[in-house]
């Protein structure tokens, strides 16, 4: 580039448009030098407009047409869809200048990047007489072929970089001989569509040929085929050299280039096809346990790469013969008097042992299977022919280690025992296990709140007493690791153990706060409240249980002392002192937002039904370092607080306890001990045993594994754990929480940091610039902040991603902040990460084009799936105790894919089994999720996804993951999906799916360009159908839906009795069945779940008035809906593309950045319903939602008839208005990857 034009950008004002440089802590630098400014790279989509107006500005140029700017950048081949900028020109002459830019890359693997305009001496061009010449001829080209002299259209442009075709680039030719292939040789894509069949089909012209593979049709290719590909084959092999998979690379390539001709393609038998293929793969899910190490993981038959694969018990005998339990008693059996001791409790390893070759084993052999067992031997021993399940891991570690034992195997010291049996036999509570626990590791707090008639989704019938609104929620406030570490240090040093936990003590850890409006008194928390009930006799039997067991915890523990201290427990009753009554809560809204997509459970109307969904309700744990001072009883905090003064100054007195060492700086990991977690959940490791190593530095601390075991560190050891098939972990309220936030601190407290970093000239930060530094930015948080030079200063209001535009931060803050985002850049769910996943999303756009945005919501409650892939031991305790783990835990229960009425219901889980069993285990909730978010990727969007994507070879070599089928959607090349959990703690997933079609890398004023000179009509009305079949927004029977609205609106929204949620129609199975019979039963089972999924509710108040949800209210109105329901003003009997007259009619936007016009709309029959795909809505049964972002020039072509302004386009400036309509088309999808990683 000229330095004229380079050195206008560096007077630019615009930061934006300055050459942006990294700097050592990664944060951008726009303050380069002169020097950094004359070797920076430039960005075509920054500094491309700037640059052509220097140039042209140099020449006199006043008027130049517009240039479209086709990049090949560095590493991008032809045919990963090069980026197309079109500039717009001054005074908009009629011709239209095609630029190449190429970056070359050397064979050593050197490249450069490009000047993206270069202006060298003055070559005069004809501008007139550009578009005669061939396209693919670079600038050079097209000057030499224009020639002559200069006249009243000249532009005088050329490149710092051309590649002709004789420079060896060979992406061009590929291209060319594609495009080539593809027009000559290959039928449309309408008709592609329409041979659709659920298998491959060849896309050739009069070629009928279908089958099941990939690799079969390779075959064809090359024996059928191969002329029709020779060209676009050798353009390849010039390209990436010769390959076997060169026709299937290249048949890709052109089903690429034949979907980008076209409109999108979706049709009902697309549908029909995919679903039919995706249910019949749900019905094959289901959950193994690993046979080494007791581990749960779930698939499906189709998948290869699976978690867990079953094995014969002959080809793994090496890793069958590490497993044996006479070993493991040698070793770990009684390491010291005082611990367990395992060899006298033989009993408990009953149903863990297997022999094998007259060697008892230790495993999990719940989902051991034989069909042709040995009958000489027993029913407890292994044949050769047995098929025994054992997980990936465990494979990979004994293959990995050359024959040594898995970290994970329970042979490893891992094995722990079910829970004691006397919790289940006694239904022992919460508030029971808490005053026999010797360590707690936070504050419980039962909350059951009373909504007054404000509550907008509370039901408005005459109740006896009052309405009760039952949340379940429970919030840990861990203590502070110094006293953790202090009780256990006093435990190891022999001091006793003081239980059980009586009175003010046990006030100082649980609290049950009553939040009512009256007529509900202390004495009432028992009858509803049932875990916070105190039994006596029960707290001591779990004592005796644990010292029975010789658990380390209660080595110390003097039962006649706890028998004397129970006295101070009631002998049935919640003890008075944790109970609190307070105000009522008019802002449980704020805490748990009622959505309509995703609505929790609504308030119940009785205390009995209260206390039934505390029971099954798994409630939410916030762990955080100090507890909140927030509605708790100061008073007896601040006592708990003396006391413990009182007992730390007694023991100044004393001799130091010298088993711990509690010292400030860079050791405090290394304070962590292995016991922690077997003395913090005592009764979830019910023997003190099967605990972590912990690793740091180097240094391994072990609690009981010999030197030569294999290291299970806490990463993998928290992993194990969560998906361990003993239930009493999953069940736990708290433990997978703390293992979560252990892990988030371990992160943390290792990662290194960058405060030490000193920039070159700069001198070193002291201890007080940072500690300044640090309360710089704590003040910054409540400070303002400038998006840009010119704009004006916003509030902070707490968010960490605004702090680096507060401005006059400090040095010393701003090296703090970096040292922030540094560390919590892998971190989930920190602001770093989220911004990467921004930055990803816009470079996914910018290879593959403009997305459609998917959501998808399921409810677990709602969802089959999670109970299929629930699983529990027959073994296990809690079968006798809980009914829906004894019915529904076995590998193939409930049966899938079957229809449900209301006569037949009862075969399957009810909607109080349901929610019971996915707050039982959660593992199974995100496991399902997991799953079928996969099989609808794979089935449903015809894309291959494995367990391990983007980490896989899923990908062609041309950068896409379409199958050779089509999806619902067409034919999708790739998916960014964002999965975010609810407050409720259901997950969903925001997905942008590419889909090839005509508008995903072509400009609105290209197609405005293609809709005047071909046939307009088939292509609009393609365009509408698309929208209407994808996003749909009628009831096809509107005056059933009418009928029943009353009735759904009153079951919502649990809508615990319709069978419809859990239901799978034998329609979606039969595939002998006729298109007008499918279609019929299609329609009506999709609008069935429309009315209780995508009918958008606002629930009526006690006066009969309807209420918005909190989740509903825009910020600007609380009185408007933010999703413009209902939309009355937008009832419409066809697809329109939306121009000024009907926006006006509508009541949207046609003006500004959110501008509708050239949108796709309607048709609409009902205010209500929120559109999506209805083979999404059939397949998952669950809340979906699609939006279009595809936008059409609003012209005479495609101006619809039931727009009632004659003169709607009269006097529009109509490059101006498609201008617009392409900006908004762009902040719209912009939008949808900003709202999927929540930036």
């Amino acid at each position: 580039m000229c330095a004229a034009a380079r050195a206008r950008l560096v007077a630019q004002a615009d930061v934006r448009l300055r050459p942006q440089r990294l700097d050592a802590c990664g944060a951008r630098d726009s303050r380069a030098t002169a020097a950094e400014h004359e070797c920076a790279y430039l960005q075509h989509h920054v500094h491309a407009e700037p640059v052509l107006r220097s140039i042209m500005a140099d020449c006199g140029k006043v008027e130049w047409p517009d240039i479209e700017l086709t990049v090949y950048a560095a590493g991008d081949a032809v045919h990963r869809c090069p980026d197309r900028v079109v500039l717009a020109g001054a005074g908009q002459p009629a011709e239209k200048l095609r630029l190449s830019l190429f970056s070359r890359t050397d064979a050593d693997g050197n490249g450069w990047h490009y000047d993206p305009l270069f202006f060298e001496g003055r070559v005069s061009v004809r501008v007139a007489e550009l578009d005669v010449v061939e396209e693919a001829a670079t600038a050079f080209e097209r000057a030499e072929a224009a020639g002559g002299e200069a006249g009243e259209n000249e532009a005088v442009v050329s490149l710092g970089m051309g590649v002709r075709r004789d420079s060896g680039d060979q992406r061009q030719a590929l291209e060319e001989a594609v495009e080539d292939t593809v027009a000559g040789r290959m039928i449309s894509m309408s008709e592609f569509a329409g041979k659709h069949c659920g298998r491959i089909v060849c896309a050739f012209r009069g070629c009928e040929y279908t089958c099941a593979t990939a690799d079969v049709l390779d075959a064809h290719l090359r024996e059928a085929h191969a002329g029709d590909l020779a060209a676009a084959v050798a353009a390849r092999s010039r390209l990436k050299g010769v390959s076997s998979e060169a026709h299937l690379a290249v048949y890709r390539l052109c089903l690429q280039e034949l979907a980008r001709r076209s409109p999108p393609q979706a049709s009902a038998r697309q549908d029909r096809t995919c679903l039919r293929s995706y249910c019949d793969q749900v019905r094959t899910a289901r959950t193994l346990m690993c046979f080494v190490c007791a581990c749960r993981f779930a698939g499906v038959e189709e998948e290869t790469d699976q978690d867990i694969q079953r094995y014969r018990v002959a080809d793994m005998r090496g890793l069958l013969e590490l497993l044996s339990f006479t070993t493991y008693m040698e070793k770990y059996g009684n390491l010291w008097p005082s611990g367990p001791d395992l060899r006298g409790n033989e009993a408990a390893f009953r149903e863990w042992l297997r022999g094998f070759e007259g060697t008892p084993l230790l495993c999990c052999p719940e989902d051991v299977d034989c069909a042709a067992h040995d009958a000489r031997m027993g029913a407890g021993e292994l044949c050769p022919a047995c098929s025994i399940p054992i997980c990936s891991v465990c494979v990979q570690d004994w293959r990995a280690s050359r024959g040594s034992l898995p970290a994970a195997a329970l042979s490893n010291d891992m094995w722990t025992g079910y829970l004691p049996v006397e919790i289940y036999t006694q239904a022992a509570t919460v508030c029971e296990l808490i005053a026999a626990s010797p360590c707690l590791t936070g504050m419980f707090c039962f909350s059951l709140e009373y909504h007054r008639a404000s509550s907008v989704y509370d039901a408005t019938a005459y109740m006896p007493r009052h309405r009760l609104g039952a949340r379940g929620n429970v919030t840990s406030y861990p203590l502070p690791w110094l006293d953790l570490l202090a009780q256990l240090g006093s435990m190891e040093a022999g001091n006793s153990v003081a239980l059980p936990r009586t009175g003010v003590e046990l006030a100082e850890t649980v609290q049950v706060l009553l939040r009512t409006g009256g007529g509900l008194g202390e004495a009432d928390a028992g009858r509803f409240l049932h875990q916070a009930r105190v039994r006596r006799a029960v707290v001591l039997a779990l004592i005796r249980g644990a010292v029975a067991r010789k658990h380390t915890a209660y080595a110390n523990v003097d039962l006649d002392a706890a028998m004397t201290r129970a006295a101070g427990l009631p002998e049935d009753g919640v003890p008075p002192e944790i109970v609190r009554l307070l105000d009522p809560d008019r802002n449980i809204s704020r805490l748990r937002p009622q959505k309509a997509a995703t609505p929790a459970d609504g308030c119940h109307l009785e205390a009995e039904d209260a206390a039934r969904q505390l029971a099954d309700v798994r409630p939410h744990a916030v762990l955080l370092e100090n507890s909140s001072a927030l509605e708790e009883d100061a008073v007896a905090q601040d006592i708990a607080a003396w006391r413990h003064f009182d007992t730390q100054l007694r023991w100044g007195t004393e001799p130091p306890d010298a088993a711990v060492t509690v010292t400030a700086g860079s050791q405090l990991v290394d304070q962590f001990k292995p016991l922690y977690f077997g003395v913090a959940f005592a009764f979830c490791f019910s023997y003190c045993i099967g605990l972590p190593d912990l690793v740091h530095h180097g240094t391994t601390t072990r609690y009981r594994r010999e030197a030569s075991a294999p290291i299970i560190d806490f990463p993998r050891w928290a992993r194990a754990v969560s998906r361990r098939a003993e239930s009493q972990f999953a069940r736990d309220w708290l433990l997978l929480f703390a293992l979560w936030n252990y892990s988030f601190r371990v992160q943390v407290n290792a990662s290194r940091g960058l405060v030490a970093y000193v920039p070159r000239g700069l001198p070193s930060l002291t201890s007080e610039e940072l500690t300044e530094g640090a309360v710089a930015l704590c003040k910054a948080l409540r400070g303002q902040y400038r998006a840009g030079p010119d704009a004006p200063l916003q509030p902070v209001a707490g968010d960490v991603s605004k702090l680096h535009m507060v401005p006059e931060l400090p040095r010393a803050a701003r090296v703090l902040l970096q040292n922030v985002q540094h560390v919590s850049a892998k971190i989930p769910g920190t602001v770093e990460v989220r911004k990467l996943m921004r930055h990803e999303t816009h470079a996914y756009r910018i290879i593959y084009g403009e997305p459609i945005f998917v959501t998808i919501s399921p409810n677990e409650r709602d969802n089959l799936l999670s109970v299929r892939l629930f699983r529990c031991r027959k073994s296990d305790p809690v079968v006798e105790a809980d009914e829906d783990a004894r019915q529904w835990g076995g590998e193939r229960q409930p049966v899938l894919g079957t229809a449900v009425t209301e006569a037949t219901a009862g075969s399957l889980p009810a909607f109080e089994a349901r929610r019971h069993l996915a707050a039982a285990d959660p593992l199974s909730v995100v496991e399902a999720f997991h799953l079928q978010l996969r099989l609808c990727l794979r089935h449903l969007f015809g894309i291959n996804i494995c367990k391990n994507c983007p980490r896989c070879n899923c990908m062609s070599e041309d950068g896409s993951v379409a199958s050779l089928r089509l999806g619902i959607f067409g034919r999708v090349t790739a998916v960014y999906a964002a999965l975010e959990h609810q407050k409720a703690g259901g997950l969903h997933a925001h997905m942008q799916v590419f889909a090839e079609n005509l508008h995903q890398v072509t400009p609105l004023h290209e197609i405005w360009n293609r809709l005047e000179k071909e046939a307009s009509a088939p292509m609009v009305q393609r365009y509408l159908a698309f929208k209407a079949h994808v996003c749909k927004e009628t009831y096809d029977d509107l005056a059933t839906q009418q009928q029943r609205a009353h009735e759904v609106e009153a079951a919502w929204p649990e809508h615990a009795r319709n069978p419809a949620l859990v239901s799978m129609p034998t329609y979606l199975l039969d595939g002998d069945a006729s298109d007008a019979y499918w279609a019929e039963a299609f329609r009506a089972d999709v609008q069935r779940i429309q009315e209780l999924k995508q009918h958008h509710v606002h629930p009526f108040d006690a006066e009969g008035r309807r209420q918005l949800l909190r989740h509903c209210q825009s910020r600007k109105d609380r009185t408007v809906c933010k999703g413009r329901f209902p939309r009355v003003q937008e009832i419409c009997s066809e697809a329109v593309v939306l121009c000024p007259g009907l926006a006006r009619a509508f009541n949207l936007p046609f003006q500004g950045r959110r501008n509708l016009v050239g949108a796709l709309v309607g048709p609409r029959n009902n205010e209500w319903v929120n559109g999506t795909h209805p083979a999404l809505t059939a397949a998952l049964r669950a809340n979906t939602d699609v939006q279009l972002p595809y936008r059409l020039p609003p012209c005479k072509e495609t101006h619809s008839s039931l727009c009632d302004e004659a003169s709607c386009l009269d006097g529009v400036d109509l490059q101006s208005v498609i201008t617009a309509a392409q900006h908004a088309q762009n902040a719209q999808c912009g939008y949808a990857g900003d709202y999927g990683s929540r930036w």
